[in-house]
């Protein structure tokens, strides 16, 4: 639905002497559609839940990050939502619970999640899915620090001036952002080391067949 959706508005778009093949355009109206009815739906659930402010906080501090950073992606729109979801509603929940802390225990929390997503982000940033990136790696690793340090200066720099709890929800947002990261590297591992697997168990059996034809040929001769 999503795909022939997409499909016409870039015929209707599209002009016959365009350089690009309508393929590009196509991906692109797909992005542009899901991000829309995801944005949509969460803030639907966000207002009738009574966090409104807070998954706009969610969404703006999220998707900075991670449209550089990368992560895990799931391989249809309606998974890639489902995961949001997920991940929505368990950020609320860290949140919730956070609200309850001091101010000297959020300033652990907050210099520990730093700490870890700073180390993190130097050691697989960014996170390519299947080989698609808009720029080069190092200038993304960097844009991806940099969102990461803006999101928690911002808020830190906000929360004490503004003495609002609100801000929070950005820590746990940024520490399932890390979750993300980290899942998809150790898919991204699990798949490579699978197809080694099998291009070993290939080997092998090359090498076991060349012998058999080896002693076939010896006992013949």
């Amino acid at each position: 639905m999503l795909r022939s959706l997409s499909k016409r508005i870039a015929f209707l778009v599209c002009e016959k002497t365009d350089l690009l093949p309508l393929e590009i355009y196509v991906y692109g109206f797909e992005l542009i559609i899901s991000s829309i009815i995801e944005t949509g739906a969460l803030l639907l659930v966000g207002f009738l839940i009574g966090k409104f402010v807070e998954t706009i906080l969610f969404l703006v501090s999220f998707s900075s990050i991670r449209f550089f950073s990368g992560g895990y992606h799931a391989n249809s729109y309606f998974k890639c939502f489902a995961v949001t979801l997920v991940n929505y509603f368990l950020v609320l929940l860290l949140y919730n619970n956070l609200r309850n802390f001091s101010a000297n225990m959020i300033t652990v929390f907050t210099l520990v999640v730093f700490i870890l997503s700073l180390v993190i982000f130097i050691k697989f940033c960014p996170v390519k899915n299947n080989g698609r990136t808009i720029i080069n790696s190092q200038k993304q690793k960097g844009l991806a620090i940099i969102a990461l340090c803006t999101n928690i200066v911002l808020a830190g720099v906000l929360f004490y001036i503004f003495k609002s709890n609100i801000l929070i929800i950005v820590l746990p947002t940024i520490f399932m952002v890390d979750t993300l990261i980290v899942i998809e590297k150790i898919k991204q591992g699990v798949v490579k080391n699978g197809k080694e697997n099998e291009e070993n168990n290939c080997n092998d059996g090359i090498t076991f067949n060349n012998l058999c034809c080896c002693i076939f040929l010896w006992l013949y001769e």
